[in-house]
């Protein structure tokens, strides 16, 4: 359709019969749809119309007269479509502002062009493709490298119900030519958004983002698809890209914008946004102490949702216990077999019953009386925000610092990288992880760590998920947080306390909401910096439940949950005051102290030589019941070469036992082992400084075949005149598992 021939027409609605019209429309106010397939002769179809703001029965359209020759123009019928309603606006998701979705429309107050002139120059064409549902149509913009330095071509679009809030990523998704980006197109493109018409937010000069949308159908097809837009800090129910001049480049028709979009992921509620945002939970109980503790404290529930927690699925858990879960995210757990339990909980939105999200939660459950429990490793939560083009600045995560050993007397290791992200890099810096995702990434990486407990080198893998979000994004992550004392120990922790595993995205400062918590294990007061002091009830033995909220400078929150366990160390048959372990000569002597025996029957001294697999050295008498100091020694008289761990299984007259902490002695014997003569004869000689710690003895031929295994007596002689010359390997397997290995010549 010609500039004339839109120049003649005008809109006119009315209303209950009133001549005076309720709105007119004309011109450049008007909207244009694509140019039909349907022909009419040599006569194309086309839809003209207006969006109304108010209410009408009635449509009628004038054509003016123009003093121009108009051709013949042929009106087949009137169109009436209202708007529908969009489908919920949920967190963590992306939508495309189309038609039949979603009541959309095209503003021409703020669709077309200026300053061209010249419509050979270019400007805007086929405007209403971009609202509607199909995905291979398209509008076009651009304009010839002469135009005035101030033309300019936008499209604008509105939502008639939606209101989208601050945080939200607003743009369209556009096709151009790699080699236009290369000219610095993006610095010519502006997207703005308004809020009821008046203006919210704008980005331009090239801080556009390219974002990769979450789960949507792309537009168009090929290379050369942009998502380009922007983190709003205002709400918003309307965006428009506006084309500016580019130096002397030509642009004409070679802009295609297929559609505009919204993207939640980094929205903090409000407006039409409805939606669950959940986190994984954590927990540390005692064996056959019920925990209790609540999933829903570090998830967001917003625009009015009520979340409804479900029943707990089991993963590959140590036995088929289940926490007993109320629909408000509360929960009840026991369980007698020490070990990692993980559960995924469905949390089903208002209305939803089947496919609900879940999330984790990861109970670590430890038996004081053990030595052997793997140590307490927690999920990290962080936030961060990246890089369009880079360098990204890396973020620093101190995943150790929510971590602590799983038993009592051990301390950890630095922790290692697991698996590693999938969009980015992670390496150890100082005992802490540094992350630094791909330039361009926008989203959720997740790596794993691993951290090891000495001396009983167990170890545990934890995850860290990082959300890494555009430039502009104001979003607070909060982790949940653990800590151990003892029966009516206070436990104070200094700044940063239970902020050290939480983040602002921007990196800015956050602080804790100062408040004091009360309940049945303790009361916990939480300063504005972190720190926290913790006053257990004198008689409380398990682990409290204490949540808290973090917020930033701009008044975002998040909220997680300090666990703290507490254990009474005179439950055990034995108080232990003191283990010691020391090197006198070619000897390992132990010492310990008791200041308290309840039926105490023995002490039986285990030693093992890499830490994981013990053996019965022997054993030691007890007092049975006693409220005085007790000594009590034991010399191990054939230590191995190296490292040598010890620890005592207290073991009471009813067959319950507890463990010590390990102690540790090292030892360099030259002559532990000698196999004689070498080169051989007839006979091999062993010499084993510890005999009783020989299994099995096996000498070995140089293709790998067994030729002798010891019986009974592993050290034997061993008799190899028949066999033939050559060389020989001779194995010889310690308690534990350790293998000696030799090299023996026979003559």
């Amino acid at each position: 359709m010609s500039a004339d021939i839109l120049s003649s027409i005008q809109i006119n609605l009315y209303n209950n019969g009133n001549p005076t019209p309720v709105k007119t429309v004309s011109s450049a106010g008007l909207l244009l749809s694509a140019t039909s397939s349907l022909l009419d002769g040599e006569l194309n179809r086309q839809l003209i119309g207006i969006v109304s703001d108010v209410a009408f029965d009635e449509a009628q359209i004038v054509f003016k007269q123009t003093g121009v020759d108009l051709g013949t123009i042929r009106i087949y019928n009137a169109l009436f479509t209202g708007s529908c309603a969009s489908p919920p606006i949920t967190c963590n998701s992306s939508y495309y502002l189309t038609q039949t979705a979603f009541p959309v429309y095209i503003n021409p107050a703020r669709t077309g062009t200026s300053g061209i002139g010249n419509v050979n120059l270019g400007g805007l064409r086929d405007a209403w493709n971009v609202v509607s549902s199909e995905t291979t149509d398209y509008a076009v913009m651009g304009f010839a490298g002469n135009v005035d330095a101030l033309a300019q071509t936008s499209i604008s679009v509105v939502d008639a119900l939606n209101v989208y809030p601050a945080g939200t990523v607003a743009g369209f998704t556009i096709s151009v030519s790699p080699s236009l980006v290369d000219l610095g197109l993006f610095s010519a493109l502006t997207v703005n958004t308004y809020l009821n018409g008046a203006p919210a937010g704008s980005s331009s000069l090239g801080s556009l983002i390219d974002l990769e949308l979450l789960g949507l159908p792309i537009f168009g097809s090929g290379s050369g698809i942009y998502n380009l837009g922007f983190v709003t800090t205002q709400p918003f129910n309307e965006i428009q890209i506006v084309a500016s001049k580019l130096a002397d480049v030509d642009l004409i028709n070679q802009i295609r914008v297929y559609g505009a979009f919204v993207d939640t992921r980094t929205a903090t509620g409000g407006g039409s946004l409805t939606c669950i945002t959940t986190n994984p939970d954590i927990n540390v109980a005692y064996i056959n102490k019920t925990v209790s503790g609540n999933v829903s404290t570090n998830d967001y529930v917003g625009g009015g949702q009520t979340a409804t927690y479900g029943t707990p699925v089991p993963g590959s858990n140590p036995n088929s216990d289940v926490p007993v879960m109320g629909a408000d995210g509360s929960y009840t757990f026991m369980t007698s077999t020490p070990g990692v339990y993980t559960f995924e909980i469905p949390v089903c939105p208002s209305g939803q019953t089947v496919g609900c999200p879940t999330e984790t939660l990861t109970i670590t459950v430890l038996d004081p009386s053990q030595s052997d429990n793997p140590p307490v490793a927690n999920v990290d939560l962080v936030n961060m925000t990246g890089s369009q083009t880079g360098p990204v600045t890396p973020v620093l995560i101190d995943v150790a610092a929510n971590d602590k050993p799983g038993n009592v007397g051990g301390t950890l290791a630095a922790p290692s990288i697991g698996t590693p992200p999938s969009n980015g890099n992670a390496t150890i810096v100082d005992g802490k992880v540094q992350y630094t995702p791909n330039p361009g990434f926008y989203g959720e990486d997740v790596f794993t760590y691993e951290i090891c407990e000495d001396p009983s080198n167990l170890c545990r893998e934890a995850e860290v998920i990082v959300n890494v979000l555009p430039p502009g994004a104001s979003a607070v992550i909060a982790s949940d947080d653990y800590n151990r004392t003892t029966i009516g120990a206070q436990l104070s922790a200094p700044a940063a306390g239970v902020l050290i595993n939480d983040r602002d995205a921007a990196g800015g400062a956050i602080t804790v909401t100062t408040t004091t918590v009360s309940n049945s294990a303790g009361t916990v007061t939480f300063s504005q910096d972190g720190s926290y002091v913790y006053a257990p009830d004198p008689s409380f033995t398990g682990t409290g439940v204490f949540p808290y909220q973090a917020r930033n400078a701009a008044g975002v929150t998040a909220s997680a949950t300090l666990y703290l366990s507490v254990y009474d160390p005179s439950a055990l048959p034995v108080t232990l005051s003191g283990f010691f372990a020391s090197k006198e000569a070619d000897a390992a002597h132990l010492s310990w102290t008791t200041t308290g025996e309840q039926n105490s029957e023995r002490f039986e001294v285990e030693r093992s030589i890499e830490g994981k697999n013990w053996h019965r050295l022997g054993s030691v008498p007890a007092s049975g019941t006693s409220n005085i100091d007790r000594r009590y020694n034991y010399v191990d008289a054939n230590p191995a070469e190296g490292i040598n761990y010890y620890r005592l299984k207290m073991v009471d007259k009813d067959g319950t036992s507890a463990l010590s902490q390990v102690r540790s002695v090292s030892f360099a014997l030259a002559s532990e082992i000698s196999v004689t003569p070498n080169p051989a004869v007839e006979n091999l000689k062993l010499k084993v400084r510890d005999r009783g710690s020989v299994e099995k003895v096996e000498l070995i031929s140089a293709t790998g075949q067994v030729l002798y295994r010891s019986g009974a007596d592993p050290l034997a002689d061993i008799n190899v005149r028949h066999l033939p010359a050559g060389m020989y390997i001779l194995n010889i397997t310690r308690t534990g598992g350790r293998i000696s290995t030799h090299k023996v010549l026979k003559n």
